[in-house]
């Protein structure tokens, strides 16, 4: 026969492990639910990062014909024009635009399908030609600005046309209307000499007057 004191213990014993197993449900119940990492968008750019080893360029506008053309020197890495000085070129200005082009990024990418006419890249209003290192040429077309105003329609080859910041691609196109010159100096103005009133005043009439009845 079990005492009555053996089933007071095992009823304490029963309590505190219902009361420990609905604590631990109560605990997960309220526990907050963890965060999703956030995820973002792959950042596109619109030229292969890992290939950029670029000799020329040549940027040209449609109207009005005009046509800038750049090229690096492979050895130096310093920027040039054909047939201007190098010491009036702005290399440093080209690097940093050049940089600009290279790693611009791709704000929306359109469909194969889309009329390249309806977008102004039939006949672009711009066109950057990129001479590589190992011959290859790639030629990035410029097309309408979009509706809003903020981008611009382009497409690099044959690929498909996409969207890029309009603010970025004007600072690159911005060469065609401000070559890279470096400024020409002044020359410092230089002091004339006051001139002597002794000698550039007006002289005395050397012929002696007529004296009257003389």
């Amino acid at each position: 026969m079990i005492r009555r004191s053996t089933w007071i213990v095992l009823g304490i014993a029963v309590a505190l492990i219902l009361g420990y197993v609905l604590w631990q449900r109560y605990q997960t119940d309220q526990a907050p639910e963890a965060e999703a990492a956030p995820t973002f968008a792959p950042v596109v750019t619109l030229f292969d990062m890992n290939d950029l080893s670029v000799s020329g360029m040549t940027f040209s506008r449609a109207a009005g014909g005009q046509t800038v053309v750049v090229q690096r020197d492979a050895a130096t890495g310093a920027w040039s024009m054909p047939d201007v000085p190098a010491e009036t070129v702005d290399s440093e200005r080209i690097a940093g635009l050049v940089g600009q082009l290279l790693s611009m990024m791709v704000e929306r990418t359109l469909g194969t399908d889309l009329s390249l006419a309806d977008v102004g890249l039939d006949a672009p209003a711009y066109t950057i030609q990129l001479a590589m290192e190992d011959g290859r040429q790639q030629v990035l077309r410029v097309g309408d600005v979009t509706a809003i105003g903020t981008g611009y329609y382009v497409q690099l080859d044959q690929g498909a046309p996409v969207i890029v910041a309009k603010v970025d691609l004007d600072y690159v196109l911005g060469i065609i209307d401000t070559p890279p010159f470096l400024p020409t100096a002044t020359p410092a103005p230089t002091d004339t000499p006051a001139a002597d009133s002794a000698t550039t005043g007006p002289q005395p009439d050397a012929t002696p007057s007529a004296t009257p009845g003389g």
